[in-house]
């Protein structure tokens, strides 16, 4: 997602909040994430509190949805396990806010394209 501007922990926060949202929507009792942020883990295990006002609303939404699972639990992986994440997450950084870059595998096959969602927690 193109981020220019916002903070790492924005990133981080707004990409959990919508791998929650998602299977939320399709009924899944219980989710177990996986992220190299361990503030934006420990917020979501409600491990510590988030004091920055401008993410207080992506958290509070998250974990409203979070309430609904049976499970949930986000576990933290050092950047150096996830090349692929981290490399996506910089040219994140550098695109236009907004714009999503889409990569799915159909059949083996992989395509990319650039899309623009509404987005509903970016205000």
């Amino acid at each position: 997602m193109g981020l220019r501007g916002r903070t790492n922990n924005f990133a981080k926060l707004s990409a959990a909040y919508y791998m929650i949202r998602f299977p939320t929507e399709k009924n899944c009792h219980a989710l177990q994430l996986f992220g190299d942020s361990m503030i934006v883990c420990d917020w979501l295990n409600k491990r510590s509190y988030c004091w920055s006002f401008s993410l207080r609303h992506i958290l509070d939404e998250a974990l409203r949805l979070i309430s609904n699972f049976d499970f949930f639990s986000c576990n933290h992986i050092y950047r150096e396990h996830n090349t692929e994440a981290n490399s996506l997450s910089k040219e994140g950084a550098n695109q236009e806010q907004g714009i999503w870059l889409i990569i799915e595998k159909i059949d083996g096959v992989s395509y990319q394209y650039y899309h623009r969602p509404f987005m509903d927690i970016m205000v």
